[in-house]
């Protein structure tokens, strides 16, 4: 249930934030907009399904110490991490 929680309200939040940055700073047309969103909103869901695969496989409940109970550090940063790639590769691209 975390998983599709985190996933809804992943998509709820970046389209609104979206909205807000691209509505101040004009950085996209709406059809570029629409792409970079769902691109993210995608590969930030897959890094974070990838890395519990991951976890689970090599039967590891924490990546490390530094946040306990919080699954690591590395499990806050594996949205951002997949998600940056595929900005990286967007922005090239576009």
């Amino acid at each position: 249930n975390k998983t599709f929680l985190g996933f809804f309200g992943g998509i709820i939040l970046t389209i609104i934030l979206s909205f807000i940055f691209n509505y101040y700073f004009k950085i996209f047309n709406l059809g570029s907009f629409i792409i970079f969103n769902l691109l993210i909103i995608l590969s930030s869901f897959l890094g974070d399904i990838y890395e519990s695969y991951y976890k689970r496989i090599s039967f590891i409940k924490d990546s490390s110490f530094f946040l306990p109970g919080h699954g690591g550090l590395f499990d806050r940063l594996d949205s951002f991490l997949m998600a940056i790639i595929f900005y990286l590769i967007f922005n090239l691209l576009v």
